[in-house]
């Protein structure tokens, strides 16, 4: 492989195959993997002369992949439809419409704080703890809830759409 002496391989590196020879030595298969962590899940070195050759993805070295949401796509596009237009398109924090934001389905109650009280995926996913929310609302309250007041309040002003065309419940 390299040449301990003038290019000793660090502690740790995994033999690896190039895909291609190397671009300064022309070494044709022989390299090295170091593992760094995300985004990329390591460096990939030319065995002979050390110099960097490309990052190897997860992918490429069998591990499994981040997702955005640390549970996959809890809440699909048909449910995000739903619950835009049940709230007139706006977000429901600051009043903001489209084209000027993106529209979220966003949490009432978070993950966390569900998981906390033990409720199913089911019950954290419903209509009833979902709202609209822009980007950027929705970005900032994170992992955590909204507070109660908050809730109330924005229960207070959701269009009524749980009572029969005589308006009784």
């Amino acid at each position: 492989m390299s040449d301990p002496i003038l290019h000793p391989v660090p502690d740790g590196a995994e033999p690896w195959s190039l895909s291609k020879p190397c671009s300064r030595c022309s070494e044709p298969v022989a390299g090295y993997l170091i593992r760094t962590p995300p985004p990329h899940a390591g460096k990939l070195f030319c065995g002979n002369c050390a110099l960097f050759q490309q990052w190897v993805s997860k992918k490429d070295l069998g591990e499994p992949r981040r997702s955005l949401t640390p549970r996959g796509e809890c809440i699909g596009p048909k449910q995000r439809d739903q619950i835009l237009a049940r709230d007139g398109y706006r977000c429901m924090l600051c009043g903001a419409a489209p084209p000027a934001v993106l529209l979220h389905a966003g949490h009432i109650l978070s993950h966390k704080d569900g998981d906390v009280l033990g409720l199913s995926e089911q019950q954290i996913d419903s209509n009833d703890n979902l709202m609209a929310m822009c980007e950027r609302c929705n970005a900032g309250l994170g992992p955590r809830s909204l507070t109660p007041w908050l809730y109330v309040a924005l229960l207070e002003r959701r269009p009524d759409d749980l009572h029969d065309e005589d308006g009784a419940a």
